[in-house]
């Protein structure tokens, strides 16, 4: 649930504050979406109380990538579905709710060899789905503008650090090659994987500030630590699924 108008909730002015934000941290933590489950830290916190305090929306970031295919299916409607109803319980303990958003991920596509017109094409038959959120949506492309990113820099800095340095950085326990296997067009996994690894590096820096009151919402494991530096909510893509879901192919549409 995005830009959620005010709903029925516990904090009609009867409840305390901090109760009001034990309630919050609880629906946060539900187990039935997490993909890991670990305490929430000051900094979790911190973003619950701003919210509470100033009467407004908690705050979702959600980085939204493309795989293989050219249109949006199941997989992303019971992954938009999974979500809302996670925000959902956010609602009944704060009835400003969950403010959802969305980077679309069209530089990634295209770091690893995607065209523009299918990144076009996929990232709009997301629309749907995405108003079901009633997110605010917009393109990773945009941000490194904003921020003075361009591939120069990425290549920069991708090809200053040896692959060792940079599976270093991504974690001791993550694959870098097998992930860049998985997600480029490439015959070169290993610089395409440099390269990704730079081109989060740096943009990280830019959504640093421009999100820093956001929980940061992934599906991604502990042990990848390319994460920007934003209290993070580990939950699955839907169900017990980690896979993200522009990644499983064939899966019918949901009903809803």
């Amino acid at each position: 649930m995005g830009k959620t108008a005010s709903q029925p909730g516990k904090n009609n002015g009867r409840a305390s504050r901090a109760s009001i934000i034990e309630e919050v941290a609880k629906a946060l933590m539900a187990a039935k979406y997490l993909r890991e489950r670990a305490a929430l830290t000051k900094r979790h916190y911190e973003c619950i109380d701003r919210a509470v305090r100033s009467d407004m929306p908690l705050q979702f970031l959600i980085l939204w990538g493309k795989g293989e295919k050219r249109i949006a299916d199941g997989s992303e409607s019971r992954a938009c579905d999974w979500l809302s109803a996670y925000a959902g319980g956010v609602v009944k303990a704060w009835s400003p709710g969950v403010l959802i958003d969305i980077i679309c991920c069209d530089t990634h596509a295209r770091l690893n060899g995607y065209g523009k017109e299918e990144i076009r094409e996929y990232f709009e038959s997301l629309a749907g789905c995405f108003k079901r959120l009633n997110a605010s949506v917009r393109f990773m492309s945009r941000i490194w503008k904003r921020g003075g990113l361009d591939l120069e820099r990425i290549k920069n800095l991708a090809f200053k650090h040896t692959f060792d340095d940079w599976s270093r950085l991504a974690g001791p326990k993550v694959n870098l090659v097998a992930m860049a296997e998985k997600c480029t067009r490439s015959d070169h996994p290993i610089e395409a994987a440099r390269l990704y690894c730079a081109a989060r590096t740096l943009e990280h820096k830019i959504l640093e500030k421009m999100f820093s009151g956001h929980l940061f919402v992934t599906s991604d494991r502990r042990e990848f630590l390319l994460q920007p530096a934003l209290p993070i909510l580990r939950i699955t893509s839907w169900g017990k699924r980690s896979v993200k879901p522009w990644h499983i192919r064939n899966i019918a549409r949901s009903v809803a």
